[in-house]
């Protein structure tokens, strides 16, 4: 259903493009130069037009144009973003020269906020802007990955480096312990729900395909304008009980009223290699180390097999223009992205439509956004539990080098219970999930009075996903963990997820004293989410030819299972700003929010706040030249978070064949029901209450801004234990807090900006601490199962008060005996017993401190930009080191070369330990580009023409020594696979799938 309404709104977007028609008229051509009022340098790429026409046209790199009128009365209007719009008549001319002056300066740019927009000099809270075109080069397939390294205070988490997966986002660190700790984002001012519907896939023997995906991965970022992220409750607290963990608000990119009708186009083609190799064994290594041993004589190198380096392209079109009164802007994208791991990748296709028309001389405007995409992922068998055996990565490190791809009757080799060949299991799995999506945006604003504006929008958000997965039974039986007697496995199963939201504000303006601003908002908002899911598998197929198109074909099937949810949410809220001379600011917010997750006499809390700001640079008594702002601000408010699964507060029940009896007149076996989960009719918020104080400066050519911030989230929503007899073992309650607190810095520099040549280079610096300060009735949870052999009941991450959140806990490891025995820490001394060893906190995965460093040089017609981050001072879990790093593996399966190199023993087994808690703190070059702007492109038709190469993760130097010191464990919880509860595991590093570096050529085009 949802493929064929993306299919007709994919190609009703396309049909608008290619239904715009350009009707001119030639009489004389006027030709001219566009320069700037303050400095006399000439304006590239400024707007000409032919008022109360469609002809238009732009100048080129030397601020030159030519443009036909009609006649002498023809009036040109000259615009460019950032200046005065000017309207020219043309007379007897055929040389019209224009200056145009700067319309705003810095603290007077227009920023997205909350149901809203603010100028930059007006804002009270924390609110950091991210620059779309500088972030938006190389190989980048989503939203997120824009924010890396260029937002003080967030932390960009990506769960593995395969394409499409899923990212994890932290504003301020983490503040939750069960709920979600991701921020809200916001589209074109709708609430989006950023919920993985890529519905479980097919497993076995422990292992399974990739899981989660990225939501945000089906909106091309060619399509955004702007990026916001409000980071202290006094900028979010208008989300209310979204707004805990922050607000990421998205502009796409629109129209321009009056404009000519303009196309552009962007393809780019990237070239991956794998960065950097785990140093194992090779064949002859292996050899000389087992004396010999082997089971084989080949001489495999199993990455270079397993990964490859894969080509990914990417084009974008784009159509955009106006009228006096309507402005629109038309998009198409299509995107190929193939991963490390043969047989796997992503393909999206995206349509986008936005439309904006003025009407009542423009008091009544109408607003359209709508997007539709579809993106195919081919999923990696790679994922895997604790346990004996692996998926791809896993047997891609162990499987022996001596033993080739094929033998000698060309099927894939095995030898091993315990390992898959990793080629085969990327050959002969098939997995793959088609999703769909809609985002529409419908807002209609009318100007009561000339103060006072009524707006209503209604936001939709669909998605659907299909998941299908077949491993086949053919062939040797180990590889699969299936038994010779059950063939092939085959499962589908579908999601799917709409959010509605409806909002409707009311914006008062006045100006009562003159230099006295008031501003009023008042609004009210309904969301709706509703997630069902339905799937079933088989198993035992006498064929895989029909993979799994054929269910029924199947003689050992499994329960089916399906599942429905809904959560409503009902809010109202308000914020008043007062603002005196733009010297004294003021804004105070309150907004009353309702869900129907919560216990019934909780369901509805308030979330209050306050800010303000004084611009000391506005006083007589501060006369310092080039400082034209010196704002000191403070905030404080409290959010929610309401991100748990539904009907936690009710008592749940389920039907199973495990309760069936006889039942009914005819007295048949029928499944019954019984209660599955406890109540707790006092479920409520969780609620973060946040004190900010920050300093914003322009001083010349620097701007900046400080920030320090301490916020407490209290009534965490836990999972407990239940006095036993209960229905089950826990249930969720309000316990416990988390406590964050930090430092932000950042700094944007023009260190030079002469006739021929540019340079900017900006900064940014955050720390944050994060403490646990109550569990309730708990001292501790313990969470993180290690994997690997010999490692059951072994936990590597340890919840306890006064540590924070993902704390490694564990033996500390001290050294070596002389017979090569491990030696650990004790109370009063050392032994090489891990029942004897102290248990003690061991490592942190949050760092000490983030960074990232941007620069920008001009130079005619080149230009080059260098992005670097890093992170110092937090420590990674290496599970596969501690799997791969002892010789007493060797024999069973390939081991790490460091095994060879230190004193352990080789009848030493894997032992969890600090040896394994690594320093990975890191610095990298994350991207490198170089681009030439084409001149004298007037003559092929073109406005603009540039080409470009660029690098992505160019080098990173790091002490750690696995694949990528950026790992996040991808972890899922108790719920319906929507708004899971889990556990913050970060920081552990298991057979994770690598991060590729990637080498692009680009081209873009206007028109």
């Amino acid at each position: 259903m949802w493929t064929k309404t993306i299919q007709i709104t994919t190609a009703a977007i396309a049909l608008s493009m290619l239904c715009v028609g350009v009707v001119s008229a030639q009489e004389k051509t006027v030709q001219g130069t566009v320069t700037d009022g303050a400095t006399g340098q000439t304006l590239p790429g400024a707007n000409i037009r032919v008022q109360g026409t469609q002809t238009g046209t732009t100048t080129d790199m030397e601020g030159r144009y030519e443009i036909t009128v009609p006649g002498p009365d023809a009036t040109l209007v000259f615009s460019f973003i950032g200046y005065q719009t000017e309207e020219v008549t043309v007379g007897d001319r055929t040389t019209v020269n224009v200056t145009l002056q700067e319309e705003v300066g810095q603290l007077e740019e227009v920023v997205v906020t909350g149901y809203g927009t603010q100028q930059r000099g007006d804002i009270t809270g924390s609110v950091s802007s991210v620059d779309v075109a500088e972030a938006n080069v190389g190989q980048t397939s989503s939203a997120q990955e824009l924010l890396k390294g260029r937002v003080s205070g967030l932390e960009v988490l990506p769960n593995s480096g395969e394409p499409g997966s899923g990212v994890s986002l932290r504003i301020r660190g983490t503040t939750s312990i069960s709920a979600g700790s991701e921020p809200l984002y916001v589209i074109d001012g709708v609430p989006i729900n950023n919920t993985s519907v890529t519905p479980g896939g097919a497993s076995a023997g422990g292992v399974s395909a990739s899981g989660s995906s990225n939501p945000l991965a089906l909106i091309s970022p060619q399509d955004i304008q702007s990026i916001e992220v409000l980071k202290d409750a006094a900028a979010t607290a208008i989300y209310g009980s979204q707004g805990a963990n922050g607000v990421v608000l998205i502009e796409t990119k629109g129209g321009e009223a009056g404009a000519s009708i303009s196309a552009s186009y962007g393809g780019k083609v990237s070239y991956g290699t794998l960065s950097n190799e785990l140093d194992l064994l090779s064949a002859s290594e292996y050899r000389d180390a087992t004396d010999g041993g082997g089971n084989g004589n080949a001489s495999t190198d199993w990455q270079e097999e397993t990964l490859r380096s894969p080509v990914t392209h990417e084009h974008n079109l784009s159509l955009s223009g106006g009228t006096e009164s309507t402005s629109y802007r038309a998009s198409l994208g299509h995107l190929n992205n193939k991963g490390l791991l043969i047989q796997n990748g992503i393909e999206r296709t995206t349509g986008r439509l936005n439309v904006q028309h003025n009407t009542l001389d423009d008091r009544l405007r109408f607003n359209v956004n709508l997007t539709g995409s579809f993106l195919q992922r081919k999923h990696g068998f790679f994922r895997q539990a604790g346990g004996f055996e692996h998926g791809s990565i896993g047997s891609m490190i162990a499987f022996d080098p001596t033993v080739p791809v094929k033998n000698e009757g060309g099927e894939f080799a095995e030898y091993s219970d315990n390992f898959r060949n990793p080629v085969a299991l990327q050959r002969r799995v098939t997995d793959v999930t088609d999703q769909n999506r809609i985002l529409g945006n419908f807002s209609t604003e009318a100007d009561l009075l000339e103060n006072l504006t009524l707006e209503g929008t209604l936001g939709i958000d669909l998605q659907n996903a299909i998941r299908r997965s077949y491993i086949p039974g053919s062939g040797p039986s180990r590889w699969i963990g299936q038994t010779a007697t059950n063939g092939g496995l085959a499962r589908q199963a579908e999601r799917n997820l709409s959010n509605v939201v409806t909002q409707a504000t009311l914006n008062y303006n006045e100006e009562f004293i003159e230099g006295q601003q008031f501003k009023i908002l008042l609004g009210s908002e309904y969301k709706r989410e509703t997630f069902q899911e339905v799937g079933t598998q088989n198993q035992n197929f006498i064929t895989d030819a029909t993979l799994f198109n054929n269910l029924g074909g199947g003689i050992d099937p499994s329960v089916p299972f399906s599942a429905k949810a809904l959560v409503e949410q009902i809010s109202f809220f308000g914020r008043v700003n007062y603002n005196i001379d733009g010297k004294y600011l003021l804004e105070a917010t309150l907004r009353r929010d309702g869900s129907s997750v919560f216990g019934e006499q909780e369901k509805f809390a308030f979330f209050p706040a306050a800010s303000a700001g004084w611009n000391i640079a506005e006083e007589s008594f501060l006369d310092v030249n080039n400082l034209s702002q010196l704002k000191l601000r403070f905030s404080w408010g409290i959010s929610g978070n309401q991100a748990v699964p539904p009907y936690e507060s009710l008592p749940s029940l389920e039907a199973a064949t495990a309760f069936q009896g006889v039942f009914g007149p005819e007295e048949r076996i029928q499944a019954g029901v019984a209660q599955a989960r406890a109540a707790n009719p006092d479920l409520k918020w969780e609620e973060t209450e946040e004190f900010n104080v920050g300093i914003d400066f322009t001083y010349g050519r620097f701007d900046g801004s400080i920030n320090a911030y301490q916020k407490e989230t209290t009534d965490l929503l836990l999972d407990v234990p239940v006095l036993q007899p209960a229905p089950s073992p826990t249930k969720l309650e309000n316990v416990g807090s988390v406590e964050n607190q930090g430092l932000e810095f950042s700094l944007e520099a023009y260190v030079f900006d002469r006739e021929n040549m540019t340079l900017s280079v900006g900064g940014n610096i955050s720390t944050n601490k994060n403490e646990i300060t109550s569990l309730g009735p708990r001292d501790f949870i313990d969470h993180t199962p290690v994997s690997g052999p010999g490692q059951t009941n072994v936990n590597a991450q340890r919840l306890a008060a006064g540590h924070p959140i993902g704390a490694f806990y564990g033996p500390k490891f001290v050294g070596t005996t002389g017979e090569g025995l491990e030696q650990y820490a004790t109370e009063d001394g050392t032994t090489t017993s891990l029942t004897e060893a102290k248990n003690q906190f061991i490592g942190n995965p949050v760092p000490d401190f983030s960074y990232g460093l941007n620069i920008d040089f001009d130079y005619q017609a080149f230009d080059v930009s260098a992005f670097f981050r890093g992170e110092q001072g937090k420590q990674l879990f290496n599970n596969t080191g501690l799997e791969f790093g002892y010789l007493s593996k060797l024999g069973t399966s390939n081991i790490l070369q460091s095994a060879l190199d230190d004193d352990v023993s080789a009848d030493v087994t894997p032992a969890y330990s600090s040896r394994w808690i690594q320093n990975a703190s890191y610095f990298r070059l994350d991207n490198l580009t170089i681009g030439y702007t084409l001149p004298n492109t007037g003559q092929f038709g073109l406005r603009r023409a540039r080409v470009y190469a660029s690098a992505q993760n160019v080098f990173t130097i790091t002490p750690y020594d696995g694949y990528d010191p950026e790992v996040n464990t991808n972890v899922t919880g108790r719920g319906l696979g929507f708004r899971n509860l889990s556990r913050p595991t970060r920081g552990v590093d298991y057979t994770s799938y690598p991060r590729p570096r990637t080498f692009t050529l680009g081209v873009q085009l206007s028109l």
